[in-house]
């Protein structure tokens, strides 16, 4: 968990000064070794390798791996934020099995398990679409397009855009850019509202004393 934490945020860091410095090439390279050492191990105890290989959580470990690995002082943008996915899958696992804030009260483990949830989903829609402007069209974007991109702006976009604010003070232009925003406007504003809703129904019955969280 920790280490997929200091992979993101060194990645913001990467990409907010669109290069890497020499002491994050070594760290990334080194966080990417061990990723790959722990894939293999889990991998030689599978008892069904082939489904454990297209999981989709293996898959997208493995893009990290590659991505970690092959990374150099200009290649700032890669599929490291994906760590951020697996750290918010094993809070939820532990919390299911009540072993995380075990001397919390029930409301609180299962807000901080929210906040935890919410943070991870605006920073992987926020350096997913990152990534999608710049493979799309790096060139075109910077020369059309208001939405400088850099880290900030992109999170910026994102919470206006799932919160349906919508200034439009900044629009991704490229093709792989707005077709990975038609799916946040979709799905994002959709888990938003879900979660706004559950959030203030679960708060409600625990405090009237008339309900309880289940873990899941």
């Amino acid at each position: 968990m920790f280490l997929g934490i200091f992979v993101a945020a060194i990645y913001v860091g990467c990409t907010y000064l669109r290069q890497v410095p020499r002491w994050a090439v070594a760290m990334q390279r080194i966080s990417g070794s061990f990723l790959l050492f722990r894939l293999l191990i889990e991998f030689s105890l599978s008892r069904q390798p082939f489904t454990f290989l297209f999981s989709a959580e293996i898959i997208i470990e493995c893009l990290t791996v590659v991505s970690l690995l092959f990374v150099h002082r200009k290649l700032w943008l890669h599929f490291g934020f994906l760590q951020v996915l697996k750290v918010v899958t094993l809070w939820t696992r532990l919390d299911a099995g009540g072993k995380v804030l075990p001397k919390y009260s029930m409301l609180a483990r299962f807000w901080v398990k929210l906040g935890i949830q919410v943070i991870g989903f605006v920073y992987i829609v926020t350096s997913g679409l990152q990534l999608f402007e710049l493979i799309g069209d790096p060139t075109s974007a910077i020369e059309k397009s208001r939405f400088e991109l850099n880290w900030i702006n992109s999170l910026y976009f994102t919470v206006v855009t799932v919160t349906t604010v919508g200034f439009g003070d900044f629009v991704p232009v490229t093709f792989l850019g707005r077709l990975a925003i038609v799916f946040v406007i979709i799905f994002g504003v959709f888990l938003v509202s879900r979660g706004v809703t559950h959030a203030v129904d679960v708060t409600a019955n625990l405090r009237s004393g008339t309900g309880s969280y289940t873990y899941k």
